[in-house]
């Protein structure tokens, strides 16, 4: 634009501006680097945590294998397979909100059911608690898991009291990993850090556009090295490059 499109007093007054953006933007790269520093350092460490956050099935899979074992029967394969059930079941429900596939892969109560995580009698419950609450239920089946671990000791399926304390932990660490997921996505990153980030971005990179534009009148273009000129370029590329890493 500025050597096909400006007239001549247009060309002087954008290499004013040229000139001035040039001598201010050199400030501009510690600056800006301090900024996005905190600001990525941010990101990646709600993502990193959010990540260790996730549960693992199979540490409660083992301990339930160990606490009922095969010697009870029907009885305690329907415990074993109801309180994994549970657990992977509060596991979707929290991941309905935070996770846009699994949405859509069950979008209402009723594809829990037909996926088999989820009894019909249990999508009543549901139904009916949302109607009073909007909230989350993600606890719920892990309420009704442990509502089938002290049934089991009372029945005297699991013998021993430090084994149910050692699946409640479990189960309560769940819960706890559970709800922070839950945390991370209600609680976002502040809406004015990620203005100000942005906005040091788009200033960098207009006062960067505007700055190293290469101009006949400049003085790099007349310069001389073991007698050769600088090549005149049309497009500021180091610029580019400087902007892109």
């Amino acid at each position: 634009m500025y050597r096909f499109g400006l007239p001549e007093p247009q060309k002087r007054i954008f290499e004013k501006i040229r000139t001035y953006t040039s001598a201010s933007v050199d400030y501009m790269p510690s600056m800006l680097t301090f900024l996005l520093g905190f600001y990525v350092n941010l990101v990646v460490t709600r993502w990193w945590t959010q990540y260790k956050l996730l549960p693992w099935p199979d540490n409660l899979a083992m301990i339930i294998s160990y606490a009922i074992p095969n010697s009870n029967g029907e009885t305690g394969r329907l415990m074993r397979r109801n309180i994994m059930r549970y657990m992977v079941l509060a596991y979707v429900i929290t991941l309905q909100r935070i996770s846009l596939r699994v949405k859509r892969r069950f979008p209402t109560p009723q594809h829990l059911v037909d996926a088999g995580l989820m009894m019909e009698s249990e999508r009543k419950i549901f139904d009916t608690m949302n109607a009073k609450s909007p909230m989350s239920k993600y606890w719920l089946p892990l309420v009704w898991g442990t509502n089938i671990i002290n049934r089991a000791r009372k029945d005297n399926v699991i013998t021993s009291d430090q084994i149910i304390q050692s699946i409640l932990s479990e189960l309560k660490d769940i819960r706890t990993r559970l709800g922070g997921l839950i945390g991370f996505d209600t609680v976002c990153v502040p809406l004015v850090y990620t203005q100000v980030a942005s906005i040091a971005c788009y200033t960098f990179f207009l006062s960067l556009l505007i700055g190293r534009q290469m101009i006949p009148t400049d003085e790099h273009a007349t310069k001389t090295r073991d007698d050769e000129r600088f090549p005149d370029l049309f497009f500021p590329l180091f610029a580019f490059l400087q902007y892109y890493y």
